[in-house]
């Protein structure tokens, strides 16, 4: 994606949520025929009634957020441009994303992504929607209607229309050797939490930035290796790493900068504070597995909920204050 131009970022989002049944009771429903034998209709009737309490779905979402900056020039393009320009390559990234074993993709409407929202901040209307969506008709939510109509704000949670989530930001990559099961538990299900979206956020460098990081890396950890006298292998590791970098991104590898931010949500119960403690516990163990640090949005729930959603939120663009990426 560092060839892609003028994209600032671009998200996966993998979210799991409870499966309320209704796609399920509509397909039995039309398939039933009215000659099956009492026994046949019964066992029927207890699989629309049992098997969602046990079958989570789940759901992933790629998003792109590009700038409207034009490369000739610099002027700033609107809206209207920038909604054609994407929808020009909006056929190449659904072809690419096929290939990368992700299975056929298709751009959601503004109906859908209204309807992921507003689930998002009032998952009570889950079900309503899925009703809508079973009998063929749409929820008729617009991007007005999507946002919470009260929350409050903690310094360790957040509160939203009838639910509380916690939101954590990675605090440090996983280090070694990484394969690809290596989000397994942190993506799947668990009892203790309702609802649950692990967003990884890329920011692509370009080719030109890759070139130059992966020249000064290299040269820093030689340094280090030169000057190094405790933690000897260690450096000596840092080397043998960033030469590789450096060797791909010379044979057309790009860099990236990537970050991981996890939002478990739970409904409001007669026990909310000991559903909540269960939830964090869960997300706890579930990263254990993954060997990613962790660290809760202190001060910054809100923000952090956001950033786990499914919209194009990279939340280093949002900053007040913006520094040169060099200081960066």
């Amino acid at each position: 994606m560092s060839g892609e131009p003028n994209l600032v970022g671009f998200q996966v989002v993998v979210e799991v949520a409870p499966d309320a049944g209704e796609k399920l009771h509509t397909e039995i429903a039309h398939r039933r025929a009215e000659a099956a034998s009492p026994l046949a209709q019964q066992v029927m009737a207890d699989v629309v009634r049992t098997y969602p309490s046990g079958s989570p779905t789940i759901n992933t979402y790629v998003s792109f957020v590009y700038d409207a900056a034009s490369s000739i020039g610099r002027s700033k393009r609107s809206a209207k441009e920038m909604a054609v320009e994407i929808g020009r390559r909006l056929p190449s990234l659904t072809n690419r994303l096929a290939a990368t074993g992700a299975g056929a993709a298709s751009p959601l409407s503004a109906t859908e992504l209204a309807e992921i929202v507003r689930t998002a901040y009032e998952p009570g209307v889950a079900q309503l929607i899925d009703q809508a969506r079973a009998s063929g008709t749409d929820s008729g939510l617009s991007w007005s209607q999507a946002g919470p109509t009260t929350h409050i704000a903690k310094a360790k949670s957040y509160w939203h229309d009838g639910a509380t989530s916690v939101t954590w930001m990675m605090g440090e990559a996983p280090r070694g050797e990484m394969f690809s099961d290596v989000l397994r538990s942190l993506l799947s299900s668990h009892g203790d939490i309702d609802r649950k979206r692990v967003a990884l956020i890329y920011r692509p460098h370009s080719p030109a930035e890759s070139a130059a990081i992966a020249d000064r890396d290299f040269r820093a950890a030689r340094s280090r290796t030169e000057t190094s006298r405790n933690g000897q292998a260690r450096a000596e590791a840092e080397y043998s790493a960033a030469a590789k970098t450096r060797q791909e991104e010379a044979r057309g590898a790009g860099l990236t900068l990537f970050g991981l931010v996890v939002t478990a949500t739970v409904h409001d119960g007669d026990d909310g504070e000991h559903q909540l403690l269960a939830a964090e516990t869960a997300v706890d163990n579930l990263s254990a597995p993954a060997r990613i640090a962790l660290r809760y949005a202190w001060g910054s729930q809100d923000a952090g909920f956001l950033a786990a959603l499914p919209i194009g939120v990279i939340l280093p663009e949002h900053v007040a204050l913006q520094l040169p990426k060099t200081i960066k």
